[in-house]
């Protein structure tokens, strides 16, 4: 072991079953931890480091076979580069979100936002979003 890694002595909690993992970040508030492998991105809720749990769904965007992540330096963007040469940058404000989601779509329902944002409380942020019937 080389002395700068000495320090490593046990890991926290149990191992998390996750994708074949490629590349790995940790938001700078060490609350979110964003996970690649191959095509997939992984969110994770890191705030107890010894019982991670994914949040929402795995990303899979299109057309690119591997990613690397980095949270920007305020922690508010998720940003990954893929291996087709793709470059994307993912908003994690809520709000700033659900504003821009507003701006461009012309319906949108509770069961939508609770499949990718399953632990919000699903409340039509913009007039154009409707509850479920």
């Amino acid at each position: 072991m080389r002395s700068g890694t000495s320090a490593i002595r046990r890991s926290r909690g149990d191992p998390v079953p996750t994708h074949n993992v490629g590349d790995v970040s940790l938001s700078p508030d060490g609350k979110l931890l964003a996970t690649t492998g191959g095509p997939r991105v992984q969110l994770w809720d890191a705030s107890d480091l010894g019982a991670l749990r994914p949040i929402g769904e795995t990303i899979t965007p299109p057309d690119t076979p591997e990613w690397v992540v980095a949270f920007d330096p305020a922690g508010g963007y998720l940003v990954g580069a893929g291996g087709s040469g793709t470059l994307r940058i993912w908003d994690l404000d809520f709000d700033r979100a659900i504003a821009r989601i507003c701006s461009v779509t012309s319906h949108l329902d509770a069961s939508v936002v609770r499949h990718h944002v399953p632990p919000e409380a699903f409340s039509p942020p913009c007039d154009n979003l409707q509850n479920d019937p």
